[in-house]
């Protein structure tokens, strides 16, 4: 037995070096099946799962790397690697989140948002409509929304390079979410099941001209059946509500009736809110952001090449991080 002591400035450098280490080790089953070809891979492959690893049990601590305090082994190797979903949060005015999941399958990922914006041309809030409320004996008139939801289904490239594409954002990885990502897709083959798909070929600010969508992509229209409504059923729910399902909840409210009152109004701006998301009960202390891009200016045909090149870029990384094979 020997003890091989590591000196680095870093994280990073600290798992580059785990990876060289480790590059002729025990683990060739994870090394093939994931079409690793050269010591950079090797590095790559090892040294991201120690780092994810890190960050899950050490945080924001102090940087301590010495891998025995941390618990970490050949055993666990593997493990920190193959986590295919992801959780794109945009810093759209309104905000936005949709669910991602990346794999052999589906390599340029797929993407399930949420939407009031359909290639029919009707956007949000849908069309306002004439209502009344009696207020302590009034006759209040005001302005109602007559909703409508779509659910938007479309790669990870087409996603990015789409409306969402124009502002900044985060993709947070999921831990342990590669068990579960067959449910969530089942999620969304229920969700659709019935519904009417339209197709949308072009993107760019001469299509959005003659009507509203969120990118190139499939559309699955529901109208009045399932409305968008801002804070009770708009992105954030529906797209939480897959992760819940793929955890063993038929739906959000499910889990909040395991919840206390009080766990339920702290918690309850996480089930809807954008900005919230990541730290839902079923989330919380499970994702780290592994991807963050700025808005580009969008095009009569969409993105310039430098665009796109930043997205397959993108694509790629993620590729490599779910393990998608060469």
């Amino acid at each position: 037995d020997g003890v091989v002591v590591i000196v680095a400035d870093n994280i990073e450098d600290f798992a580059s070096a785990i990876g060289t280490i480790t590059e002729e080790g025990r683990h060739i089953y994870h090394r093939n099946n994931n079409g690793l070809e050269d010591s950079e891979d090797y590095a790559s492959f090892y040294g991201e799962q120690f780092k994810n690893y890190y960050n899950r049990v050490a945080g924001d601590t102090p940087l301590v790397m010495i891998g025995s305090e941390l618990g970490y082994n050949a055993g666990q190797l593997g493990n920190d690697w193959e986590d295919d979903v992801y959780w794109i949060e945009s810093t759209h005015p309104g905000g936005h989140g949709a669910v991602m999941i990346v794999n052999d399958k589906y390599p340029k990922g797929r993407v399930y948002s949420w939407s009031a914006i359909g290639p029919n041309g009707m956007h949000y809030p849908g069309k306002t409509v004439d209502e009344t409320k009696k207020i302590m004996g009034k006759n209040i008139s005001y302005k109602g929304i007559d909703g409508y939801g779509v659910l938007y289904i479309t790669t990870g490239e087409n996603y990015l390079l789409g409306k969402y594409g124009k502002y900044s954002g985060k993709i947070h990885k999921i831990n342990d979410s590669k068990k579960y990502e067959d449910k969530v897709v089942e999620f969304y083959i229920n969700f659709i099941l019935g519904k009417t798909k339209k197709e949308v070929s072009k993107y760019g600010l001469k299509y959005e001209k003659e009507k509203k969508t969120e990118g190139k992509g499939s559309y699955y229209e529901y109208g009045n059946e399932r409305p968008y409504k801002l804070q009770s059923y708009n992105c954030i729910v529906v797209g939480l509500s897959s992760i819940y399902y793929a955890n063993g909840y038929s739906s959000i409210d499910e889990y909040k009736k395991t919840r206390t009152v009080v766990q339920r109004t702290q918690e309850s701006h996480t089930y809807f809110n954008p900005k919230s998301a990541v730290r839902t009960p079923i989330l919380k202390g499970k994702t780290v952001v592994i991807v963050e891009y700025k808005g580009a200016k969008l095009g009569d045909y969409g993105y310039d090449s430098n665009r796109v090149n930043e997205i397959n870029k993108i694509i790629e990384k993620l590729q490599r991080d779910s393990g998608v094979k060469k």
